[in-house]
């Protein structure tokens, strides 16, 4: 009896293994779908960049010198450890306040910082004169501050795609 009881809760248990190795797979190829072409090359150029110790704040000048936006989200996803998503939203905010957590977060100097929100104030048509009056608010910035700020935002982005 107790031989049967095992068996029948070892095949409800399988199949509530499949019931969830589905969902997830399922929201995976529903996530990948959805994210556009031009952010999974640049995600996957820039993963590739640091996997060989290549990308740095060098080379976030250099995307923002050259105009390569996507570069630049997927760049600052993987230095931070936050969703490409998060990133380009707070590329288009008006408000300098995140981009100045997030360089701050990950150590990068005012020069790339400024760079940075440079090239998100021309990709989204926006006067670049507000970008240098967000220089004293970058230096009184704790990058221990920053570093709460932005785990955070990685907690509430994982909250909410496990929701």
């Amino acid at each position: 009896m107790r031989r049967s009881k095992l068996q029948v809760e070892g095949e409800f248990a399988k199949a509530d293994i499949n019931s969830v190795v589905s969902e997830v797979t399922e929201r995976i190829q529903v996530s990948a779908a959805t994210r556009p072409i031009s952010y999974a090359a640049a995600q996957v150029r820039v993963e590739s960049m640091h996997r060989a110790a290549q990308l740095t704040a060098g080379k976030l000048q250099e995307f923002a010198a050259a105009g390569r936006f996507e570069e630049m989200v997927a760049a600052l996803s993987v230095m931070s450890n936050v969703p490409t998503a998060i990133i380009e939203r707070n590329m288009l905010d008006s408000q300098a306040e995140a981009l100045l957590v997030f360089a701050e977060a990950i150590g990068l100097s005012w020069e790339t910082t400024r760079s940075i929100m440079v090239l998100a104030a021309k990709r989204h048509r926006r006067s670049t004169a507000s970008v240098n009056q967000a220089m004293p608010a970058f230096h009184r910035l704790r990058q221990s501050a920053a570093e709460q700020i932005l785990d955070f935002h990685r907690m509430s982005s994982r909250t909410a795609r496990s929701h």
